[in-house]
């Protein structure tokens, strides 16, 4: 068989593959439940970074229960007064208060 044809035929596998894995893997954040109680609050104190809030929303976490709270946090509409209370409710939650 021709050489270049073999290479061409596993150039286009290697490209399928990783396209495979760009549509169907999301990498997983390894958070802790102290690390998510701390960009909360720095979320509501106005301290965190400028992306760090996004990240969070946006990354799913390893932990199935912390990767809820990231859920909730994603479905409440922080930008207004009730929003708020709902994340510092969620926050009080996950202290276990």
């Amino acid at each position: 068989m021709n050489p270049i044809l073999v290479a061409l035929i596993l150039l286009l596998a290697a490209l399928g593959g990783i396209l495979c894995l760009m549509m169907f893997w999301r990498p997983k954040r390894r958070l802790c439940r102290a690390e998510v109680v701390q960009i909360i609050e720095r979320f509501l104190s106005g301290e965190g970074g400028a992306y760090e809030w996004d990240d969070f929303l946006s990354l799913p976490i390893a932990d199935p229960n912390l990767d809820r709270v990231r859920q909730q946090c994603v479905r409440v509409d922080w930008a207004s007064k009730k929003g708020r209370e709902s994340i510092e409710r969620i926050l009080a939650e996950i202290r276990g208060n």
